[in-house]
């Protein structure tokens, strides 16, 4: 099932769940960050985003977060820039676990 994470416009973060991944659709590409839903937790493991786009990274982790905080899960942190954004959001680091 495909739905917005509660953006508008052309930068829609969607989350795919049959794909377990959140993406956002560009003119010929997507930016994307992957998981593997594992019990209670999910492993966010990859994250592309086109040259020159860098700026949709942090919609996109913040969308892995909110999808994790309403749902009461905790997240794997293997994409190092997960990590790195826990240490720069504190509100965020009991989502993440420990490894």
């Amino acid at each position: 099932m495909e739905r917005e994470n509660g953006t508008e416009g052309v930068n829609a973060v969607i989350h795919d769940e049959l794909s377990q991944k959140f993406y956002i659709k560009l003119y010929k590409d997507e930016a994307v960050l992957a998981y593997t839903q594992i019990n209670d937790m999910i492993d966010v493991h990859t994250l592309v985003v086109p040259e020159g786009m860098e700026n949709l990274e942090e919609a996109l982790i913040e969308a892995a977060f909110d999808y994790a905080a309403k749902n009461k899960i905790k997240i794997i942190p293997t994409e190092k820039k997960i990590k790195e954004y826990a240490e720069n959001h504190p509100e965020t680091r009991n989502l993440i676990v420990e490894l």
